[in-house]
């Protein structure tokens, strides 16, 4: 549970403070996120220094914040910055639908990193998978409903990203997710 809650004080957590830090220093709303933006990349190029690697989900995180400020810099848009974070929601939703025909869904994946830390643990989740058919049931159908409530998430946001004002999203959005 340690690492999960890691992953969301510092990788979510951190991406709200430097902006609302920001606003209350009297930047811009574009500023200000762009600054947070900043923020977040130099927190996920300290992981990917640390650990000595770019996996998967680093690399997608990577071309997230470079798309999103290319956009909001080619378009003046500070609402495609502030809906970026709904694209790697509804991104990882698709993932958790897609995946569930092909093998494993990403749900068991997760877990299983999460859960079984080493490989023997790993091994005899591998084994239930093959063994257990309420046991890959279960990752089926949480896959299903975290993929759709994902979808539904990302979906309603952006709506929100463009009917509210900036510093409403931004201050509901990432709460929201910590707390989802």
């Amino acid at each position: 549970m340690k690492p999960l809650v890691n992953v969301l004080l510092w990788d979510l957590g951190l991406s709200i403070l430097p902006y609302f830090l920001f606003r209350l220093a009297g930047c811009s709303e574009t500023t200000s996120l762009i600054g947070g933006t900043a923020v977040a990349s130099v927190r996920l190029a300290y992981v990917i220094i640390r650990h000595r690697r770019i996996d998967g989900l680093a690399l997608f995180m990577i071309g997230l914040l470079v798309v999103g400020l290319a956009l909001t810099a080619v378009t003046g848009d500070v609402r495609l910055l502030a809906a970026k974070d709904s694209l790697n929601t509804a991104f990882v939703g698709v993932a958790f639908l897609v995946t569930i025909p092909f093998g494993r869904p990403v749900m068991f994946l997760i877990s299983r990193h999460f859960r079984a830390a080493d490989p023997a643990a790993q091994r005899r989740w591998d084994e239930l998978w093959v063994a257990e058919p309420g046991f890959r049931r279960m990752f089926y159908v949480g896959s299903t409903v975290w993929g759709a409530a994902m979808l539904a998430e990302a979906v309603l946001r952006i709506v929100l990203v463009y009917l509210w004002p900036i510093d409403l999203v931004i201050a509901v959005s990432t709460p929201a997710q910590l707390g989802g």
